[in-house]
């Protein structure tokens, strides 16, 4: 064998073993991105955070038309100190539960890794955002009833038509100052305040304390009534309120 036919041997088993790499990268490609597809496909509604944006990512580039919906349950912290967490955690279940049921096919809904908040994927049809994320805020006003425990819920929605988490999370900002009311984010309005983020945070450590008071009525006979002031540090409740933004006093 010369050295001609020693070097065309080479440049063919070369270029076989290039077809079948290439052949098996493109299998693997392909079959990786129907197993991806079947997986975004036959999800369910209510999901963990961590696949929620994997399935938001692949949504990016199937170039989908959807809005993503923080809703914050705004007094969470109240009814953590209240009940045990077994029963918290079964009124946050029903919360996703029941809000799951009325998102269109490929909805999504997910706890975020703030226990008080959730995400949902609602593919953009042909609703009003403003509409949408009233509805959502009503639904979530629904009681919850289980063995004697009854609670209530107040809460905030943000809206927006992108994945930039970020923004949502000002807009829900926005909704939280605005007592609730469903803010969709835009760009041209300032929707991050500072202020209201370091309000919020310290309210978590006031020294708050309630004093008694008896007041010697006289109505139909001399009667004893108790009165209670609330004082936040050694300021009365409407004294320390009326130091804040008018904004922020809700």
């Amino acid at each position: 064998m010369n050295e001609l036919q020693k070097t065309l041997i080479s440049m063919g088993a070369i270029i076989v073993i290039g077809l079948l790499i290439y052949i098996t990268i493109t299998w693997y490609i392909k079959s990786r991105k129907h197993m991806t597809t079947n997986k975004m496909l036959t999800m369910n509604l209510v999901i963990k955070y961590k696949l929620f944006l994997e399935y938001l990512s692949y949504q990016e580039k199937q170039k989908s038309n959807y809005y993503l919906i923080l809703l914050r349950i705004n007094n969470l912290k109240q009814i953590e100190q209240k009940y045990p967490d077994d029963t918290v955690k079964s009124y946050l279940t029903m919360t996703a539960k029941e809000l799951s049921v009325y998102l269109p096919f490929g909805g999504k809904i997910a706890q975020t890794p703030k226990r008080d908040t959730f995400i949902m994927y609602y593919p953009a049809i042909d609703e009003d955002p403003y509409t949408l994320g009233k509805q959502f805020q009503l639904l979530a006003q629904n009681l919850f009833h289980k063995q004697g425990v009854h609670i209530g819920k107040t809460n905030s929605v943000a809206l927006i038509d992108s994945p930039n988490l970020e923004n949502l999370s000002y807009a829900l900002i926005s909704s939280v100052r605005s007592l609730g009311e469903p803010v969709i984010f835009d760009a041209s309005q300032h929707h991050l305040s500072e202020e209201f983020i370091q309000l919020n945070h310290s309210q978590k450590n006031l020294d708050c304390t309630i004093k008694s008071y008896q007041v010697e009525t006289l109505k139909v006979k001399r009667d004893n009534e108790i009165y209670n002031r609330l004082f936040v540090g050694d300021l009365d409740l409407f004294t320390y309120l009326n130091k804040l933004p008018i904004m922020d006093q809700s």
